[in-house]
């Protein structure tokens, strides 16, 4: 039945819709569009159950073909699994065991068919995380991609709600800028000019970036704090969600090259004050999810996380372990003295914290507990970080990173330096070129404030309150080192 029937184009119904209303549309003739996830018949054909899915919910929703009730019975023998549909019939109270409601279907558009059904790769349930990072184009037809993109929504929508509720300011920032923001965070460059080959391969011309589009070097944001500093300065509490791009070339599970960062700015506050609106968003959003999205956590908790429901209302109760990097330094070389434990690099008052001090301090010290770890070495922080204890034989700047437990860090942020002089002496320190930072050391000569702010990895986020291992089965079409499809 592939011509349209007469009256057939009005409006549908999504399935969450149907069943958040079932006592409204139960017994009434109803239209549904979807996908079929599952095709079966009875003996000889002689029936066919289908399993729609719209991706409006994680629930499918069976109809029912039955000859008796149809005048074009050939969907029983050329259905197939992907195929889209559309179908009205009467909503009713299922039968089976298997389901509480059906539709028992009157007529039926098929609305594109499966061209090459030997090709499909969704036909069977075979296909591996891995195998569905080639196909990012298709994935959302599996249950898993299609919870992880609802949970995601929900997160957007959390985030916005959070920071509404606090009299943020949603802003947006540019993603092509002319800084680097964080040292060591391998910006991609942006550039018309190519370099010309001869034949053989010679090169024939070089990078002049006076001739380039905008006459200077410019790369893709790593971040957007500087520019979010500059709105602070007149709207005291902003906050941005948007794509962060970094050339790290690893193959590791937490790393890809484009994400989604949240990252805030806000004025007249303390470090104490940065920690608890991050430790208050988090929870907002887990116990957000908790309550919105409970199908798909079940879901992704029966298939890859055993534990996943009772680790996030943890994660949204309990408060989280407050440490300083000198301490879960001591903390850990004591252990090292009592034999607890050997590490392949060990910790230093005077060096940053490695992988695998992050999973012990938040696995072994603090007993499987998110911990904002405070007040790193100021020689291994960035230059916009105020120190605490000028002049000591370890100087400290005033900042923390919030360390989950099998992911590490999540969140980093500090105060920034908001003193003209101090500003610029931490520039020389740090080897800045101020030319470069002439509109970031204006903000401190016009009506600095203290202020502070924080850089939330969205996709490492959602990693945790999904239970996945892999940050690129969290992003549509994940953009990663050696990997970029379509």
């Amino acid at each position: 039945m592939d011509q349209p029937i007469i009256g057939f184009a009005q409006s549908y119904t999504d399935i969450k819709i149907l069943f958040d209303s079932t006592n409204k549309y139960l017994n009434t003739e109803i239209y549904v569009c979807g996908w079929i996830k599952r095709f079966r018949t009875t003996g000889k054909k002689s029936l066919a159950f289908v399993h729609l899915s719209d991706g409006s919910c994680l629930d499918h929703l069976q109809i029912v073909f039955d000859p008796k009730n149809l005048t074009d019975d050939s969907i029983i023998s050329r259905g197939v699994v992907g195929m889209s549909i559309k179908v009205k019939g009467k909503f009713v109270e299922s039968l089976g065991k298997k389901q509480s409601f059906e539709v028992l279907a009157s007529e039926y558009i098929i609305l594109g068919d499966i061209i090459e059904p030997e090709t499909y790769p969704l036909a069977g349930y075979s296909t591996t995380l891995a195998g569905f990072r080639s196909l990012p184009h298709l994935r959302t037809k599996d249950d898993t991609f299609s919870s992880i993109a609802r949970i995601k929504s929900k997160l957007r929508s959390s985030s916005t709600e959070f920071f509404d509720s606090l009299g943020f300011v949603e802003v947006q920032i540019p993603l092509i800028t002319d800084n680097e923001c964080e040292s060591g965070a391998h910006p991609f460059t942006v550039t018309t000019i190519l370099d010309g080959l001869t034949e053989d391969g010679k090169v024939v011309a070089t990078k002049d970036f006076d001739h380039d589009f905008f006459r200077k070097r410019t790369y893709l944001t790593v971040s957007g704090q500087l520019h979010l500093e500059g709105l602070m300065g007149g709207l005291s509490k902003v906050w941005t969600m948007t794509t962060a791009f970094r050339a790290e070339p690893s193959f590791g599970p937490l790393h890809v090259a484009e994400f989604w960062m949240l990252e805030l700015e806000f004025a007249f506050s303390t470090l104490e004050d940065n920690i608890k609106v991050n430790e208050s968003y988090i929870k907002f959003c887990i116990t957000k999810i908790l309550q919105t999205c409970p199908k798909e956590l079940e879901f992704l908790q029966s298939k890859y996380n055993s534990k996943l429901i009772s680790m996030l209302q943890k994660y949204a109760t309990v408060p989280f372990i407050i440490s300083s990097h000198a301490e879960c330094v001591k903390l850990m070389l004591d252990d090292v003295a009592n034999q607890k434990v050997k590490f392949e690099v060990m910790p230093r008052y005077d060096d940053d914290l490695t992988k695998e001090h992050e999973m012990y301090i938040t696995e072994k010290l603090f007993d499987s507990s998110p911990v904002f770890v405070r007040y790193y070495p100021a020689k291994i922080k960035s230059f916009y970080m105020p120190k605490i204890d000028p002049g000591s034989d370890i100087e400290h700047v005033d900042c923390f990173d919030l360390l989950f437990p099998k992911f590490g860090e999540i969140v980093g942020g500090s105060q920034r330096e908001h003193n003209y002089a101090k500003l610029l002496a931490r520039m020389d320190e740090s080897g800045v070129k101020k030319e470069t930072m002439k509109f970031y050391i204006d903000m401190r000569k016009y009506g600095s404030v203290p202020h502070g702010g924080s850089g939330i990895g969205i996709d490492r986020l959602l990693m945790i309150i999904t239970g996945m291992d892999n940050i690129r089965d969290m992003i549509p079409y994940p953009r990663s080192y050696q990997t970029s499809l379509f």
